[in-house]
C-alpha cells in the first residue's frame, strides 16, 4: 500500500486528476484532446475562482473579488453585432444538447429564424471553444441549405445541422441523436418556447430564443469530470448576451425579463448550497444582481435517479467501523467513482480527524485499511498488475478544505478505473462488490451520505457502462404487495415516508446542480391522477440537513401510467416524440414562467421561483386529485421531498392524440 501524496497543486480537482491519471510509462492515459484541459489548462493548479469567467460590466451585476478572472478563450461577438430585436418582450434560454435550429417550431412564418444567439461549444481544435451565431448566421445558413434559398422550402436538414455544429458523422465522438428519431435538445426547445407561427404569431415574435448546444460526453467526460466548468461558461455566456440584448438590441430598454433551462446536473457530491462550485457561482451570480434588475433566472430539474440505488446515509457511532458494499458492473469500460461525506458538528478542528476510509476488492486482494488522509492528499488503493506492469486502478482522494470556509467537511472521493479499458494503458478493476470500511475516529456519532457518481459511455448510443449501485439488504424496491416503492407511499390516508433514516435511500438523489437554493428547481408527476414519477429523484425532506428539501414545483412528466412521456418536437422537422424524464418538466416550467410574463408586463419582476410556486399552491387548493397536495398540513409534509410547493397543472398543449412508436 502506497503513502498518501499531496495533489500538484492547490485547487486540483480530485476527478480531474484521476481524469489525467499516468500510466506504466509515466504518460498521460488521456489523449489530451479534451476541449477544457486545453482551453484551461489553469483549471488544473489554481483556485476555484480562476475556474469561473468574468462578464462585461454591467449597471446590474458585478462579481465579486473572487471571480474576477478574465476569458480563457475569446469569444469574438460584440454588443454591436446583435441585431436590433425590439418586438422581443421576454428572453428564453435553453441550454442542450444536439438543439435542431432548423426546426420550423424555432422559425418565424417568412421561415427565419426566431433564435437571436446560438453558441455551439463543440471546439473542432485547441484555439476555439466552438463557434458562435448570430440571427444573421443562422438565417445565412438557413438559406443556403434551401432550395434558391427560399427559407419557405423545406430544409436539408443534416446539411445544416452538420455546418451549424449540431450534427457530426466524422468524429467517433461527435453529436448523432439530430440524425436519429429523437434528440434531448429538439424535445427541450419545442416544449419551452416552440410555437406554429401561423397560429401563435405575438409568441413568435415576442420571446427571444437564446441557446448553447453543449458538446458531447467526450468533452464534458462519463463521470462529468468538466461539466460544472462547461455548464458554468454556458450560463456566463447567456448572461452576457441577454445583458447586450438589454441595452443595445433592444432600443435601450432594459427590463426585458429571462429565464433558461439547465437540464444538467451530477450526483455526487456534498449537496450543501455553500459546498459545490456550480452553487456558489449561482449564489453570486443571484447577489449580484440588484433590486431593479429584471430576472435572469435558470430552472434545474431534479434528475431521475430516484430508484439507481445511489444514495445513502449513515449514522457511525463513535469509535467504531461501518462497511458499505459498492456493486461494479461486468464488462464497464468506464470509470466508476464514489462520494463521502461527513456532516461538520461544529466542533472545530476535531471533526476535521473524525473520518478514516479503507477499500477492499472483491476477494480482497488488495484491501486497505481505513485510514485518515489529509486534505488535497489521496493514496493508491489497488494497482493492476496483470500485463506485467503496474497501473493504477484505484484511488481514494481526500478533498480539499473549500476557500473561506469555516468549517472542515471531511470529504473523499473513491475513484475506480474500469473493469474492461478501451485502451491496455489504464489499470483494469476486478466487477463484484467492493466493501467500503468508514471509521469515525471521534467522541460524538458521526452522519455520513454517500453518492455514486452518474456513469455513461462517451460515444454516442455507446452502451458499455455500467452503473454502479449500493448494496443494502435494508434497501426495498417493492412492498408487500408487489408495488415498487418510492419516496413516499401515495396511496394511504396520510402519505408516508417508506424510508429509514439510515441505509441506502431514494432521499438525497435530487442532483447536485438542483441541490442550491437560488434556482427554481422542477420534478415530474403523472397527469392523469397526479402521482409523482418514481423516477423523479427526491430531495431531502425534512432531514434536518442543509441540503435542499425538495423541487419548487412538479409538472406533468408522464401522461398517463400507460402514455409514458410527453410529446414535444421530434429530431426531424415536423416529428413529434414523448419522451420522459424531469429534463422535461424544466422545459415545461420555462413555458409557464414565459406565458406569465407574457400575459402581464406587471410580473415581469418576478422570478420563476415564485411564479411556479404560486401556481402550484393555487392548483394544489382547487383540489385536483383524489390527494391533493397541502405543504401545510402535517399529514402531507413526506411529499414535500417529491413535490415541494404542489403539482402544476397540465400544459394544454401536450394533450393531444398519440400514436404510435413513444421513446420511453
Amino acid at each position: 500500500m502506497a503513502d498518501p501524496v499531496a495533489f500538484p497543486a492547490r485547487g486540483v480537482m480530485p476527478y480531474l486528476h484521476w481524469y489525467y491519471r499516468l500510466d506504466k510509462d509515466g504518460r498521460s492515459t488521456r489523449s489530451g484532446a479534451d476541449t477544457l484541459a486545453k482551453l484551461l489548462p489553469r483549471a488544473f493548479g489554481v483556485d476555484d475562482k480562476d475556474i469561473l469567467l468574468s462578464t462585461k460590466a454591467d449597471p446590474h451585476f458585478s462579481y465579486s473579488g473572487t471571480q474576477s478572472a478574465a476569458l480563457a478563450f475569446d469569444l469574438e461577438l460584440t454588443q454591436q453585432t446583435l441585431a436590433p430585436a425590439p418586438n422581443v418582450d421576454v428572453v428564453l434560454g435553453v441550454i442542450d444538447t444536439d438543439i435542431p435550429l432548423g426546426h420550423r417550431a424555432f422559425r418565424h412564418a417568412d421561415g427565419t429564424s426566431r433564435v437571436l444567439y446560438h453558441w455551439s461549444m463543440n471546439a473542432p481544435d485547441a484555439s476555439s471553444y466552438g463557434r458562435e451565431f448570430t440571427q444573421k448566421d443562422i438565417n445565412d445558413l438557413l438559406a443556403a441549405h434551401s432550395p434558391d434559398g427560399d427559407l419557405m422550402q423545406p430544409l436539408d436538414q443534416d446539411g445544416f445541422n452538420t455546418a451549424i455544429g449540431a450534427l457530426d458523422y466524422g468524429n467517433l465522438a461527435g453529436h448523432r441523436a439530430l440524425g436519429m428519431r429523437h434528440s434531448h435538445g429538439a424535445h427541450m426547445l419545442d416544449a419551452a418556447g416552440g410555437c406554429d407561427p401561423a397560429k401563435a404569431p405575438d409568441f413568435a415574435k415576442k420571446v427571444g430564443l437564446i441557446t448553447v448546444n453543449m458538446p458531447s460526453r467526450w468533452d464534458f467526460g462519463e463521470g462529468g469530470e468538466f461539466l460544472e466548468q462547461h455548464m458554468i461558461q454556458a450560463i456566463l455566456r447567456v448572461h452576457q448576451i441577454v445583458e447586450d440584448l438589454r441595452k443595445q438590441a433592444h432600443a435601450g430598454a432594459a427590463d426585458i425579463p429571462a429565464v433558461t433551462s439547465l437540464a444538467f446536473g451530477r450526483q455526487a457530491g456534498a449537496k450543501r448550497p455553500d459546498t459545490d462550485l456550480l452553487s456558489r457561482f449561482l449564489a453570486e451570480l443571484e447577489l449580484g444582481r440588484s433590486a431593479s434588475a429584471p430576472p435572469f433566472d435558470l430552472v434545474i430539474p431534479t434528475g431521475n435517479d430516484n430508484q439507481a440505488q445511489v444514495v445513502a446515509r449513515h449514522v457511525i457511532a463513535p469509535q467504531s467501523t461501518l462497511t458499505v458494499d459498492w456493486r461494479i458492473r461486468p464488462a464497464d469500460q468506464t470509470d466508476n467513482y464514489l462520494e463521502v461525506w461527513a456532516d461538520p458538528d461544529g466542533g472545530g478542528p476535531a471533526q476535521d480527524r473524525a473520518l478514516a476510509v479503507g477499500l477492499a476488492t472483491p476477494d480482497g486482494t488488495f484491501a486497505v485499511s481505513p485510514q485518515m488522509i489529509e486534505p488535497g492528499h489521496y493514496i493508491d488503493a489497488s494497482t493492476d498488475t496483470s500485463g506485467g506492469a503496474a497501473k493504477f486502478a484505484s484511488r481514494i482522494y481526500r478533498f480539499e478544505k473549500p476557500p473561506q470556509r469555516k468549517f472542515q467537511l471531511s470529504g473523499y472521493l473513491i475513484a475506480l478505473g474500469p473493469v474492461a479499458p478501451r485502451g491496455d494503458s489504464i489499470g483494469a478493476v476486478p466487477s463484484g462488490v467492493w466493501t467500503l470500511s468508514l471509521s469515525n475516529r471521534s467522541d460524538k456519532p458521526l452522519v455520513v451520505h454517500l453518492s455514486v457518481q452518474t456513469d455513461q459511455s462517451v460515444h454516442p448510443v455507446g452502451q458499455l457502462s455500467g452503473r454502479s449501485s449500493l448494496d443494502d439488504p435494508t434497501y426495498r424496491t417493492f412492498d408487500d404487495t408487489g408495488v415498487r416503492l418510492d419516496a413516499v407511499k401515495w396511496d394511504a390516508p396520510c402519505w408516508v415516508n417508506t424510508e429509514p433514516r439510515t441505509g441506502t435511500r431514494r432521499h438525497g438523489t435530487m442532483n447536485v446542480a438542483a441541490s442550491q437554493s437560488v434556482t427554481a428547481v422542477v420534478s415530474g408527476y403523472r397527469g392523469s391522477d397526479g402521482i409523482p414519477a418514481p423516477y423523479a429523484s427526491s430531495g431531502m425532506g425534512d432531514d434536518g440537513t442543509p441540503a435542499r428539501a425538495g423541487p419548487t414545483a412538479a409538472l406533468v412528466t408522464d401522461d398517463t401510467g400507460v402514455l409514458g412521456g410527453t410529446l414535444a418536437a421530434g429530431s426531424a422537422d415536423g416529428s413529434r416524440v414523448a419522451m420522459r424524464g424531469t429534463s422535461f418538466a424544466a422545459a415545461q416550467a420555462c413555458r409557464l414562467v414565459v406565458d406569465t410574463w407574457l400575459a402581464s408586463k406587471s410580473s415581469r419582476t418576478t422570478s420563476a421561483k415564485d411564479i411556479l410556486q404560486k401556481a402550484a399552491q393555487s392548483h394544489e387548493s382547487t383540489g385536483p386529485f383524489d390527494a391533493a397536495f397541502d405543504p401545510d398540513d402535517p399529514c402531507h409534509q413526506p411529499a414535500k421531498a417529491k413535490l415541494g410547493h404542489g403539482r402544476v397543472p397540465h400544459d394544454p398543449r401536450k394533450s393531444q392524440h398519440r400514436k404510435g412508436d413513444r421513446i420511453i
